[in-house]
C-alpha cells in the first residue's frame, strides 16, 4: 500500500489557510476536509477540501 504524506512545506500552507478561512461548524466530532493524493507517472497533485466548497492545491508542480 503506498503511502502519502505532506512535506512540512505543504503541512505550513495547509495550516495558514485553514486559519484564514471562516469558521464553519462540522459536527460533534469535527472533520470537514477532505485531502485528494491523486499519483502520477511524474508526481503527485495534492488538493484539500472543505465540504463547504472552499480548495486549496497543494501541489509542488516546481519539483516535477
Amino acid at each position: 500500500m503506498e503511502e502519502f504524506k505532506l512535506t512540512n512545506e505543504q503541512e505550513q500552507k495547509y495550516k495558514n489557510w485553514r486559519k484564514s478561512l471562516p469558521k464553519a461548524y462540522f459536527g460533534a466530532v469535527g472533520g470537514g476536509y477532505t485531502f485528494h493524493f491523486t499519483p502520477t507517472g511524474i508526481g503527485t497533485i495534492v488538493k484539500v477540501t472543505r465540504d463547504d466548497g472552499f480548495e486549496l492545491e497543494l501541489t509542488e508542480w516546481e519539483n516535477w
